[in-house]
């Protein structure tokens, strides 16, 4: 046996996984970071400033092509283990459509924001409406079916877990949220805000469902 064979048939390691999947997203940062210079780039270029924009398209140009081809060629296996069954391979559709919409999400927030506004999504102050439009779709539209298909073409196991890390998740909201919202009431914390709530239980669900895989 060659020493890929050797590797291919190793058993599937939850810490392994998690140290391709950073590494992955080490080298994925820097193609968003390529794409969103060579957009700011082109956008100073055509106002007329050919002279500064072109180094940051030519920059981003190039992070771009070298990183996207490297996150392509080490991509992980976002389905942790899923056999190369129709049925995980389904899930890995699914995964890649989980991370498109991902990456939508930010590259549209980034090219609206712009440099001056990198963390316009982290705050309840207004949106405009070029970039309230696409993830309104992105959310409504897109993402149920996303999350249907998934849930789906899940094994009992992965059901299991998911089942797991959403009661959890619930869990976080139905102790959290009248919590704060007594503390607020009675002048100790400020306004209860419903999206540190969402993104805490969503955090929660997650290091549950990957808990829950991980002890088998």
């Amino acid at each position: 046996m060659t020493k890929p064979e050797l590797a291919d048939e190793r058993p599937y390691h939850m810490g392994r996984h998690f140290a391709r999947v950073m590494g992955w997203s080490l080298l994925f940062s820097f193609a968003l970071i390529g794409g969103v210079a060579a957009y700011a780039g082109g956008r100073t270029m055509l106002r007329g400033e050919v002279g500064e924009g072109l180094p940051w398209v030519l920059a981003g140009v190039i992070l771009l092509a070298l990183f996207g081809w490297l996150s392509w060629r080490y991509r992980p296996d976002f389905t942790m283990g899923e056999p190369h069954t129709p049925r995980g391979n389904r899930m890995r559709w699914a995964m890649a459509g989980i991370v498109a919409v991902s990456v939508a999400v930010g590259m549209a927030t980034a090219m609206v924001a712009g440099p001056d506004k990198p963390y316009i999504l982290f705050s309840n102050a207004p949106l405009p409406k070029t970039l309230i439009w696409p993830l309104l779709l992105i959310w409504v539209v897109l993402l149920p079916p996303l999350f249907v298909f998934s849930l789906r073409n899940l094994d009992d196991f992965g059901r299991q877990a998911h089942d797991f890390g959403m009661m959890m998740g619930m869990q976080l909201i139905a102790f959290a949220t009248p919590t704060w919202w007594l503390a607020w009431r009675g002048g100790l914390l400020p306004r209860p805000d419903a999206m540190v709530l969402f993104l805490a239980a969503l955090a929660v669900a997650n290091i549950a469902i990957l808990w829950k895989r991980a002890r088998g």
